[in-house]
């Protein structure tokens, strides 16, 4: 029998047909066999290089396989490359060999590479064995398990193999890579089930995780294409926002295209900043931009384009966009335009080297007649002229006064026929003609927070701060990433985290917090308090906070066993155990004053190493008022109901959140329910911490759950930690 134990999610296709192959040249083995795949082991997360790609256990013991879309000739050719590699893998094999040996002889764990390129096959006497590590081709599964050699392991003991190898937390909830390339919280935002090129290229936005930077990554799996040109192909999105990277109209870079770690030969990267700054279609809900402002944006988004088709900068090279869409188009918080979505540019002069057709979707409206009869070859830079014009049109409803002149003018440039429309210059000639001589010429005045980009310049208490980012934003207001700016130069000073409130009552009540607990904000495990405003004004901070670099306590939700065994801590309930200390002693500072936080949470709880900071003090209110607010899934009842908030319903919430990261279980649902009334669900966790648990991390779980065998008896949950 073969039992395939997905850990993870495959990181490219070469790895997910290797494991199909595996599993169906091992149905005509003997034995019981299991293959564990995408295992991470023992590494922080965010390092998904030491991830190993299978795991193969059977009656001849365990092989640990690095699966590789290389072939013989790429051997021959990068031997620095395949010894590196090699060095890697057996590493890997030697730490699966030192996790099973205190309650298993696994006998000799082999490392061996599995090649997926090509009809690769190796003559026993001729097998390649950089570093002693053996090589094998897709046709030789059965050769590289060894099958039907010496029997080393039973059935029972196969089976022991692989629980104590098996991740004790589950890295890929959501079935799609988290973690890739020191980037955290990934979102898939391309769509593999309508995109056969997503295969190939996929989109993901994530962020930093301890600068908490935006950040967009575009990974391309060369391993799941046919294209000779395929790297070229992937690099040419990269190319053309790297040579464009001095224009202000084109999102900054942060990681230059490269081979991920790991994966050389099949993977390749870069990633740049997810700008926060809104499309046209979330800054059209913005009722302050209005006409004049839009007609701005509109012959100023003209004159760019027309930067782009020819070029001042005589060392640029001339491109056409040829995905232009209101999605792709943003405003700037100074109203001036950003370019996205470059992934089908090309050099104006150069042959297309993808696909001609391209399944356009939602976006069809926006593309030019030309190209949507002869695909992406028929593209040129007048396909571009009426794409930006049919995007442009959605900024000026029909009937609005004052835009149905302005929509005459764009209509032109959506002509059918290329010949038909007029030059981006006659465009932006035309609405310029519509601007009345009285327009100011100033600046445009700051729009409201919610379109707020990187480097808007914020005035606050006789001071300048730059954003750096937005961090978060929910429904009562905005935390952004700032630095501040010398009175009179560019010159940066220190780094905060800016608050602010959109509603009167609350951001009263916030400064009011701020106010009452800044003096007592000095414990290292609480994040200081740098300013407060002396009045709530819509549109502006209301307190500065020291940042602190490091990631929200809740990105280690399922990782948390990884980061402590990165960290040397004997386990993750150990690193708990003193976490729970620090953050008691933070908490009773504010308690000893009779102050209560409010919302001790995964998301304000920050971790730097093996240190954790209590951050966000909008809730902060005396020990008897009304309770302001809270995280729902970690309040107490009387916090969710808004009664009288008391010192230990900051223990309350901190013992929910310490539950949610180690068990990665929703504290206190049950099914599809959130039952408070019946405490913390430990339903299963026991059972899980005696089998996963070694050392003393068992008797730490007793600790930090307050739990014994009698107690669980009785019918105990453990949520009586305090």
């Amino acid at each position: 029998m073969v039992r395939h134990i997905p850990c993870g999610i495959a990181v490219n296709e070469s790895e997910r047909l290797a494991c199909e192959r595996l599993r169906a040249k091992l149905q005509s083995a003997d034995g019981d066999w299991i293959i564990l795949s995408n295992l991470n082991h023992a590494q922080h997360p965010s390092v998904r290089s030491d991830e190993i790609d299978a795991v193969i256990i059977g009656p001849p013991g365990v092989c640990v396989v690095e699966i590789k879309h290389w072939d013989a000739e790429y051997l021959r050719k990068n031997p620095d490359i395949v010894e590196r590699e090699a060095d890697r893998i057996d590493a890997k094999a030697k730490r699966v060999a030192g996790k099973l040996r205190p309650r298993l002889d696994p006998g000799f764990v082999a490392a061996r590479f599995l090649l997926t390129r090509g009809a690769v096959r190796f003559d026993g006497a001729k097998r390649p064995s950089p570093r002693g590590v053996a090589v094998f081709g897709l046709s030789e599964c059965l050769e590289l398990v060894a099958a039907g050699g010496r029997t080393q392991l039973i059935p029972d003991q196969i089976a022991l193999a692989a629980r104590l190898l098996e991740p004790r937390v589950s890295v890929a909830l959501s079935g799609e890579l988290r973690t890739f390339a020191g980037l955290s919280n990934l979102e898939r935002l391309s769509d593999p089930s309508t995109h056969t090129a997503d295969a190939f290229h996929r989109i993901y936005r994530g962020q930093h995780p301890t600068r908490r930077d935006r950040v967009i990554l575009h990974l391309y799996d060369l391993s799941a294409t046919q294209e000779k040109q395929a790297l070229e192909l992937a690099k040419r999105e990269f190319d053309t926002i790297q040579r464009w990277q001095k224009s202000p109209y084109v999102p900054s870079l942060l990681d230059s295209f490269q081979e991920a770690e790991g994966y050389p030969g099949e993977l390749v990267f870069y990633s740049l900043v997810d700008p926060a700054a809104p499309t046209i279609v979330e800054r059209c809900n913005d009722q302050g931009w209005d006409l004049p402002a839009r007609l701005a944006y509109a012959q100023t988004t003209l004159a760019a384009l027309r930067e782009f088709h020819q070029p001042q900068d005589q060392n640029l090279p001339a491109i056409v966009h040829r995905r232009l869409s209101p999605s792709s188009l943003r405003v700037r918080h100074n109203n001036q335009p950003l370019f996205t979505d470059f992934n089908l540019t090309r050099l104006q002069d150069a042959e297309t080297i993808a696909s001609t057709q391209v399944d356009f979707g939602d976006l069809l409206p926006f593309v030019a007649e030309e190209v949507r009869q002869g695909g992406l070859a028929a593209a040129d830079a007048r396909s571009d002229i009426a794409a930006l014009c049919a995007c442009l049109l959605t900024l000026f409803a029909p009937g609005e006064p004052g835009s149905d002149k302005v929509r005459g003018i764009l209509e032109l440039g959506c002509a059918p026929n290329p010949t038909d429309r007029p030059t981006l210059e006659d465009l932006a000639q035309a609405l310029a003609g519509l601007t009345p001589a009285d327009a100011p010429t100033a600046p445009p005045p700051l729009p409201p927070a919610d379109y707020w980009d990187e480097d808007t310049v914020v005035d606050f208490q006789q001071s300048r701060y730059k954003i750096v980012g937005r961090l978060g934003r929910g429904g009562i207001g905005q935390t952004f990433k700032v630095v501040e700016l010398d009175a009179h130069s560019d010159e940066k000073f220190g780094t905060y985290v800016a608050k602010l409130v959109r509603q009167r009552a609350d951001g009263e009540g916030a400064i009011r917090a701020y106010r009452q607990v800044r003096a007592y904000t000095t414990h290292p495990n609480l994040s200081t308090i740098h300013v407060i405003a002396p009045d709530w004004e819509p549109d502006r901070f209301l307190a500065l906070m020291k940042w602190v670099e490091g990631q929200p306590l809740q990105d280690l939700t399922g990782v948390l066993t990884l980061y402590a065994e990165d960290l040397g801590e004997d386990s993750a309930e150990a690193l708990a155990c003193r976490w729970l200390l620090d953050l008691c002693a933070a908490l009773g500072e504010l308690h000893r004053v009779g102050l209560v936080h409010g919302d001790v949470s995964p998301k304000n709880l920050i971790v730097q190493g093996g240190t954790i900071v209590l951050t966000d003090y909008d809730t902060v209110a005396p020990a008897g008022d009304a309770a302001r607010g809270g995280t729902l899934p970690y309040t107490s009842p009387e916090v969710q109901a808004r009664g009288a908030i008391q010192l230990a319903d900051d223990l309350y919430a901190l013992a929910a959140s310490l539950f949610r990261v180690l068990t990665d279980r929703e504290p206190f649902a049950y099914g599809a329910d959130r039952r408070k009334d019946l405490g913390l669900n430990w339903e299963g966790i026991f059972a899980n911490l005696e089998i996963f648990a070694q050392g003393r991390a068992c008797d730490d779980a007793r600790t930090l759950y307050g739990w014994h065998p009698a107690e669980e008896e009785r019918g105990c949950r453990g949520d009586c930690l305090f």
